[in-house]
């Protein structure tokens, strides 16, 4: 029974910290409309021309997306800009084709919203469930048996991690269009080469934000290893520092 609850601990743990770890890395990176703007300038904004779109319109168009993503209580992703002629665009509603799809941009974006939502809900779920699996398993078997599953889970953690990279440097076209494939239960993601979202969001900036989101969850990954396999020459190098600045502390009151 110990060893049946020890390693349901250990894969409910295993599950919360990929979220964890996978949340902290796509909302520090994904999110940042700094990062957008410079790679914006750098692509000279292809959606200016064929958009009539002004930079300062694109700037907004861009800002009033990542707010749809972060959760402003919007259903759909309905921005309006103001055209030179006085009237009023919906920048994300097509002008041209079949009417099931003039709307096919703001469907999108709504399943997209929905798998932020849900990685959010887990994060917040596993600042209870993390602790209470550590100490779950701690509780049931100690020390090594701990140190056993952590090194498991993260060599299957950081084979996949080398699968996705070779996979995404080998043809990132067809690494993009699996991981839309698994993410994604309906086809409204695959979009025509004219629609913004795709002149915002080239390929090329994709492939750049992976591997910024991949290096932040490798260097998290890589600093949990580091707390995991050398918590006790940490604590032992924490306390010789306390120990020093004691001593210095009763130097100074002599």
């Amino acid at each position: 029974m110990k060893k049946a609850l020890y390693i349901l601990s250990a894969l409910i743990l295993g599950l919360f910290l990929v979220f964890e770890l996978i949340g902290i890395s796509l909302f520090s990176m994904a999110l940042p409309r700094s990062f957008y703007r410079r790679e914006r300038i750098a692509n000279e904004a292809a959606a200016l021309n064929s958009h009539s779109l002004t930079e300062e319109q694109l700037e907004y168009v861009m800002d009033d997306t990542l707010k749809y993503l972060m959760g402003d209580g919007r259903e759909y992703l309905d921005t309006v800009v103001v055209m030179p002629d006085g009237g009023e665009a919906h920048v994300f509603l097509r002008d041209t084709g079949p009417e099931e799809d003039r709307d096919i941009q703001p469907r999108h974006m709504k399943d997209v919203k929905a798998i932020f939502t849900a990685i959010r809900v887990m994060m917040i779920a596993g600042m209870f469930f993390i602790p209470l699996c550590v100490w779950a398993m701690l509780k049931l078997r100690k020390g090594e048996n701990f140190k056993r599953f952590a090194a498991v889970f993260l060599c299957a953690l950081g084979g996949l991690m080398a699968a996705a990279f070779i996979a995404m440097l080998a043809d990132f076209e067809s690494a993009f269009d699996f991981f839309h494939h698994v993410l994604f239960s309906n086809e409204d993601w695959a979009l025509q080469w004219d629609d913004i979202l795709i002149e915002m969001l080239p390929g090329s900036l994709f492939m750049k934000l992976g591997f910024r989101i991949g290096g932040v969850f490798v260097g998290l990954t890589a600093g949990l290893s580091l707390l995991v396999f050398f918590q006790d020459r940490i604590k032992k190098a924490g306390n010789a520092v306390l120990r020093k600045i004691k001593m210095k502390k009763k130097g100074a009151e002599k």
